[in-house]
């Protein structure tokens, strides 16, 4: 296997190799005074920092606690845990994110002090000690305070390392990550009398081995952590090789001779770990990134399609392939053939319009995966309103979708069925009916044979049940026909809405059950059902049009909490009319008349606690002095000072 020696890279120990260093991780640090009595302050470098702020890893911070008048440290600590007795300052190594605290305590009772005895046993170096108010000395004993931190420093002789810290004391411990084997300090928080001994041992010192590096032509090779002068690592050192290829290169293969290889290092990949157990070399080359390819696919969207599309290169002319994969940046030219009648209504990439373009061309550059798409409409000028040979008439009222609602019917229909026409045909173009003007509905008033609709074919927007027309969710009765037969009729639980004159002159119903869950009766619904005596008013009707049940023969009329307002014809001319209930919502009658001509009303009851606005025509041709009126105790005068309701009977009922 062919090695590129020539290349091989060393990295400097002052980290200004190609390949870069790892940067100096930074930790935020926080401190406070627990509980007050002082102040605590905190410096690096002799420059002072606040609490918050973020030190990099392995600067040392020095908190300098100051205690009020009368006041001493009581204690450390750090995270949480006690350090640092009750020294007045404390040294803290970066390593991490940490929270220190400092507490004082009063100075009524005086701490004791303890001898602190340290040596080494056996030779090979020498043992110091120090605390706060105490210099660093090799004499013992030394006499420290209570709570103080003493701090204990081995140096060993030339090599020579600790072998072994021991501590005698009742209930005291070498401070975390101190007095261990190899480690030169130890940190004692004094509670009695303490004894600390030292040992040394010849110094182990630690294999290293040459690392070599080296990167092919078109790209490059970095370590981390970065490979010091001369490329001597330590034994067990674990090395990331990065490759860095230029612009348009990719990695080609990793060749690693020596050391164990951890992760990565394959054909294709971008990195290398390797744990160093011995002389290694690591070499990576390079090769052109293979082409990018993207599938391309083509065709016309709707049905009918009514019309074709092709594709070819642009580079040469030649014909391209739906679902074909080309290089990226290839340009192709797309061309739309249409059918007699239509002309293009948009190109869409993967769903999305293309701006502005209506052409027949469409040139698209690739630069991913891509479905290109045209569609066509009819050439033939939509209108806003048309009328067929048979004198429908029709608004168009989406150009796009083709759709309309009937606005005048035929001339002259006859037969007892009526066929609703779901589609028709103007000028070529098919348009779907999605409903019917109020003029239109009118019209089938008119038609006295009808007993039923029906539908020529399946729509998205229109129902027929039992031969009365609804939309296509039965949400809403568009028309009951005039001539059904029967005398009673129960509207299905699905209907919300009873549409504009729905069952506008009819003359054979008397009994009409409307569904819990309606909330509309729209203007006409219930107007002259001549033979209408019996129509229960579901609670959950909000809203009330004009006419309602104008010139029926209903007797009690109870009309739902909820129903704000009411409209013009309201009740007229009911005149077996005895009972009406208005509800505590109900605010005004909107104009009109109210009531008119309904000659046999006994009681009227209004929960309302202020009397409603009434129409100029309110109860005209009614005696109202005697026609009882029930209303709120509390509202009796507002009534009797009501324009029509102070008409009413004398004295007025209360309401419990």
């Amino acid at each position: 296997m062919l090695f590129a020696a020539a290349l091989v890279f060393t990295g400097c120990s002052n980290g200004s190799d190609s390949g870069g260093g790892t940067p100096t991780p930074k930790h935020a640090v926080t401190f406070s005074v627990d509980g007050g009595n002082g102040t605590l302050k905190a410096a690096v470098g002799g420059t002072e920092i606040s609490s918050g702020d973020t030190v990099e890893q392995g600067k040392t911070i020095v908190f300098t606690a100051t205690p009020d008048s009368g006041f001493h440290v009581k204690g450390w600590t750090l995270d949480g845990k006690a350090v640092n007795g009750t020294n007045s300052s404390y040294s803290f190594p970066v390593t991490k994110a940490a929270e220190v605290k400092v507490s004082f305590e009063s100075n009524s009772t005086p701490l004791p002090q303890y001898a602190v005895n340290f040596s080494v046993e056996g030779a090979n170096g020498t043992l110091k000690a120090k605390a706060d108010g105490v210099a660093e000395t090799a004499t013992s004993p030394i006499s420290v305070q209570k709570g103080k931190t003493v701090t204990f420093t081995a140096f060993p002789a030339a090599g020579y390392e600790v072998k072994e810290w021991q501590i005698f004391g009742t209930g005291m411990v070498f401070e975390a990550g101190t007095g261990t084997a190899g480690n030169n300090t130890a940190k004692v928080n004094l509670k009695g009398n303490l004894t600390v001994k030292v040992s040394f041992k010849v110094q182990t010192l630690t294999p290293k081995h040459l690392v070599t590096m080296a990167a092919g032509a078109n790209g490059g090779i970095t370590a981390a952590p970065a490979l010091p002068a001369g490329g001597m690592v330590n034994e067990n050192t674990i090395i990331t090789f990065t490759a860095k290829p230029n612009e348009g290169y990719t990695v080609d293969a990793w060749t690693i001779t020596g050391g164990q290889l951890l992760a990565g290092g394959q054909a294709g990949s971008s990195t290398a770990m390797v744990k160093i157990t011995e002389p290694v070399t690591v070499a990576v080359s390079f090769k052109l990134k293979p082409p990018t390819t993207y599938t391309v696919s083509f065709g016309v969207a709707g049905t009918p399609p009514n019309g074709t599309i092709s594709a070819k290169y642009k580079a040469d002319g030649t014909a391209f392939t739906s679902g074909t994969a080309v290089g990226e940046n290839t340009v192709l030219v797309f061309t739309a053939s249409h059918a007699t009648g239509y002309k293009v209504e948009k190109w869409t990439v993967n769903g999305t319009a293309v701006p502005g373009n209506t052409s027949t061309t469409y040139e698209h550059t690739v630069t991913r995966g891509a479905d290109i798409q045209v569609s066509f409409v009819s050439s033939v000028e939509i209108p806003d309103t048309f009328t067929l040979s048979n004198g429908a008439k029709y608004k168009v009222v989406d150009k796009e979708q083709k759709h309309v609602i009937m606005t005048k019917r035929e001339n002259d229909p006859v037969g007892t069925v009526y066929t609703v026409a779901v589609t028709v045909e103007h000028e070529g173009i098919t348009y779907t009916l999605t409903g019917f003007s109020e003029e239109c509905v009118d019209e089938f008033c008119n038609l006295s044979s009808l007993e039923a609709f029906a539908l020529s074919g399946e729509t998205a927007f229109l129902s027929v049940d039992g031969g009365v027309l609804f939309d296509k969710a039965k949400t809403k009765l568009i028309r009951y026909p005039k001539g059904k037969t029967g005398t009673s009729y129960t509207v299905p639980a699905s209907v919300r809405v009873l549409g504009y004159s729905s069952f506008e002159s009819n003359s054979t119903l008397t009994a009409i059950a409307l569904p819990t869950g309606l909330t509309t009766i729209e203007d006409g619904a219930l107007y002259c059902c001549y033979e209408l005596k019996t129509v229960n008013i579901p609670s959950t009707l909000t809203s009330i049009g004009t006419a309602f049940l104008g010139y029926s023969k209903v007797e009690d009329v109870k009309i739902p909490e909820g129903v704000t307002e009411l409209d013009n014809l309201f009740l007229n001319n009911c005149e077996e009319l005895k009972t009406l209930e208005l509800p505590s919502t109900f605010t005004k009658h909107l104009r009109g008349d109210f009531c008119k001509n309904c000659t046999a009303l006994e009681t009227v009851t209004c929960k309302a606690v202020s009397p409603p606005a009434l129409g100029s025509d309110a109860f005209s041709g009614v005696t109202l002095s005697g026609v009882e009126l029930k209303v709120p105790a509390a509202s009796v005068s507002a009534y009797e000072n009501a324009p029509y309701w102070k008409d009413f009977k004398k004295p007025f009922v209360t309401l419990p």
